[in-house]
This record gives C-alpha cells, sequence and structure tokens, in this order.
C-alpha cells in the first residue's frame, strides 16, 4: 500500500493538467506518479526501474508478436502499486500499433529494441514507463492512493508508439 505523498507539484500544460505525486514504496524507494486529467477520468502513469528480480520467468521466452505486441510478468511484491486480487504476479503488456498507420515500422523497432534491452537486462536497471489504466482504482485522493483492480498494466501508450517519459 502506498504511503502519504511527500510533496505534490501542479504542472499546467495546453489543454490538460498534469499532477505530479512522490510517494515512498514498502522498500524504502520514491516514485513519482503522473496523472493526466483526461476528459472522463485521469490517467495514471510513472517511471519504473526493471530488475531481472522484478521479472517473473525466462526472460528468453518473451516473443515480440505482430505490430510489436509483447508480455511480461513482474512479480507483485516486487510492484510499488497494491494489487489486492493478483496471487504472484502482473502482466505488463506492450500494446499493439496498426502496421498499416503512419510511422508504425518506427513505431514497432522501437517497441523491439526496447524488448531487446528487456532480454539481455543482466544486474542492471531498465527505467520504463507504466500507464496504470484501464484496471485502476482510486482509493484515496489526497493523500493519492491508488489500487490495481486487476493483474494487467501497459507500457504508456499513444497512437501506437511506446512513450518512454512519464511527463
Amino acid at each position: 500500500m502506498l504511503r502519504k505523498p511527500i510533496k505534490k507539484y501542479w504542472i499546467a500544460l495546453p489543454m490538460t493538467i498534469v499532477m505530479i505525486f512522490l510517494f515512498s514504496n514498502a522498500t524504502g524507494s520514491d516514485i513519482t506518479i503522473h496523472t493526466n486529467k483526461g476528459k472522463y477520468k485521469n490517467y495514471y502513469h510513472f517511471e519504473y526501474a526493471l530488475e531481472n528480480k522484478s521479472i517473473i520467468g525466462d526472460k528468453s521466452n518473451i516473443k515480440l508478436e505482430e505490430g510489436g505486441m509483447f508480455e511480461l510478468r513482474l512479480n507483485k511484491k516486487q510492484f510499488p502499486i497494491n494489487a489486492p486480487n493478483c496471487k504472484s504476479g502482473i502482466i505488463l503488456r506492450m500494446p499493439w500499433t496498426d502496421p498499416d498507420s503512419e510511422n508504425a515500422s518506427q513505431y514497432i523497432q522501437e517497441k523491439k529494441n526496447l524488448l531487446d534491452k528487456i532480454i539481455a537486462l543482466d544486474n542492471n536497471r531498465l527505467n520504463v514507463v507504466i500507464e496504470l489504466n484501464p484496471y485502476i482504482k482510486l482509493i484515496n485522493e489526497s493523500p493519492l492512493e491508488l489500487e490495481l483492480t486487476r493483474c494487467n498494466i501497459f507500457f504508456r501508450h499513444a497512437k501506437g508508439r511506446y512513450i518512454d517519459k512519464p511527463d
């Protein structure tokens, strides 16, 4: 479960407001939750330090599928957002890119490059940006407290492209 935010920042952007909350998770490290206010709901995402110990299973079995899709399982105990309905793992998915869309080959190649880095992880960390929607429940708005309702999360993406920045 997330603790009380240490700091709160508000940044105004054209057509949207991004709220940023800094948390200390159970392991003592800080994570920053970015909240984009949408027309009908908020979108929550953050940068996650992916490590070998946070991945369940053999990374060499992770395959790039059509449209740049791939998925891996994260260890629930290593993940900073509470996931009470998940027994052990949380599925992290890279969404599909329509191969007929503009810049599709570039976006799929970027996803392949990311997957290659994940597979090559040794004793290092790889920062990835994770989108918590749509399976997220707001427990408390202030201080911000979130909980996963299902065992699925996604790499942050927009219009078929992986977004490697949290803001």
